[in-house]
């Protein structure tokens, strides 16, 4: 008899939770890809509510701490900052204070810059390749902008005109998300010239991050290909030896 579409549902439901406990980095990148590419282009257009986007941090907050990477230390650091930052980023869109409003952005570019160091030295110390490994190397690359997007957001709170903006039409005022598209144009060093750092701290803070988006992706392909070739390498030997093994245990039986 032809399944229920209930009993279909819940299957590809149980089989949707069983990849996220075993690929927990896939669930990461999947909330941190909506973040950027689909939920902050609809907030600046003004069609999804602002508070939506600290929810979804707050989500992939929580889903970075589900991932659970690094050693136990991490890990409970991670807990730790990530609980007061999921509350803080609620709560500076309710009406906190001017100082409050910077805290959010310091932890959660302290929170990215430690989740992003903890990938690093998965993806960069692995010797063999495997979906995580992969997984974690497009989500380092992710992190890498929302880094500096936050970096961006505080130095502009910190001294207003830090960075040159766009000026904003009075129906659709910029919002914090706009420092998502600039460090990513930044990182990917496209520079189509409608924002520009003013401060020196700013220039500096955009001059590293195009260093690494040039050097990022040399080092990522030079370091899988070194992965994939050791791989080759290794299970060339094994064969070698396996038919070693077999020719020597059948010269003895003759």
């Amino acid at each position: 008899m032809p399944q229920k579409p209930a009993a279909v549902n819940h299957g590809r439901g149980r089989r949707v939770m069983r990849f996220a406990r075993n690929h927990p980095l896939a669930l990461l990148l999947a909330v941190e890809a909506f973040a950027i590419f689909a939920l902050a282009p609809l907030i600046e257009l003004g069609l999804v509510a602002q508070v939506i986007l600290p929810a979804t941090f707050s989500l992939l907050l929580l889903a970075a701490m589900y991932a659970a990477i690094g050693g136990k230390r991490v890990r409970r650091g991670l807990l730790v900052l990530g609980a007061l930052l999921v509350p803080l980023e609620l709560w500076r869109y309710v009406g906190a204070s001017a100082p409050v409003l910077l805290l959010p952005f310091f932890g959660m570019a302290l929170f990215f810059v430690v989740v992003s160091l903890t990938l690093a030295r998965a993806v960069f110390t692995s010797r063999t390749i495997r979906m995580d490994q992969v997984l974690g190397g497009v989500l380092l690359y992710l992190n890498i902008g929302l880094t500096f997007a936050f970096i961006y957001a505080l130095l502009d709170h910190l001294g207003p005109g830090a960075l040159q903006l766009p000026t904003p039409a009075p129906e659709r005022p910029l919002h914090a998300s706009y420092f998502l598209y600039f460090s990513f144009v930044t990182l990917t060093t496209v520079g189509y010239g409608d924002t520009l750092p003013i401060s020196a701290a700013a220039r500096a803070t955009a001059t590293l991050e195009a260093a690494i988006g040039q050097l990022y992706p040399a080092i990522i392909l030079a370091r899988l290909v070194s992965i994939e070739v050791s791989q080759r390498d290794r299970r060339q030997a094994e064969r070698e030896r396996a038919e070693r093994d077999g020719g020597g245990v059948s010269s003895g039986k003759g």
